[in-house]
């Protein structure tokens, strides 16, 4: 089987997430349950509040006023949009700290809406990464960024590459199984 069709069948079998009332959602090594509240306002708001995820969306006109369908849809989008939203605040914000102690010349850290990787760097030492960092735990996240971290002396998957990786992060083999077992479900 090739590995794009893998990939596609992992992503028909998984579970889907739900941004209905009351489910969970993993951010930042965190399990922070989505709140949804009716409320007057016109436009959906959502903000963190300790472990809940408030979503503020306008009364439906039928279907589940908690956020079933299609109710739940409008929920998503809101999750989803704060989410990119913080993700473009935490994650450059991450990637200065951790490359600190390392002291590597990039460019600047932008955060996007990959389809299908967690990230790349450019030869210009532009690193580019996924909003979805947020959603992995923590030491999987600094896998991650210390991955485009080392392309920024190794423009390859080499084992002068790989070398430069452990270094960085000797723990990286735990992230990568971590990856291998649940990486393609953040990709919803």
């Amino acid at each position: 089987m090739r590995k794009c069709d893998q990939v596609a069948q992992l992503k028909r079998n998984a579970p889907q997430l739900s941004f209905a009332h009351g489910s969970t959602l993993h951010l930042l090594g965190k399990e922070i349950t989505i709140v949804v509240e009716p409320t007057e306002k016109k436009r959906t708001t959502v903000r963190l509040d300790g472990a809940s995820l408030i979503v503020q969306t306008a009364k439906p006109h039928g279907g589940d006023p908690r956020g079933g369908e299609p109710h739940g849809s409008e929920a998503r989008g809101a999750v989803v949009a704060w989410c990119k939203y913080a993700a473009r605040r935490i994650i450059p914000e991450r990637v200065e700290q951790l490359n600190a102690s390392v002291g590597f010349q990039y460019k600047g850290a932008i955060v996007r809406d990959q389809k299908t990787r967690w990230g790349s760097c450019s030869r210009r030492g532009t690193l580019s990464l996924n909003w979805r960092l947020l959603l992995v735990p923590p030491s999987v996240m600094d896998y991650l960024i210390y991955h485009e971290l080392a392309h920024l002396k190794e423009m390859n998957h080499s084992i002068r590459f790989w070398r430069l990786v452990q270094q960085l992060c000797p723990s990286f083999r735990e992230a990568e199984g971590w990856l291998k077992k649940n990486g393609s479900l953040m990709f919803w």
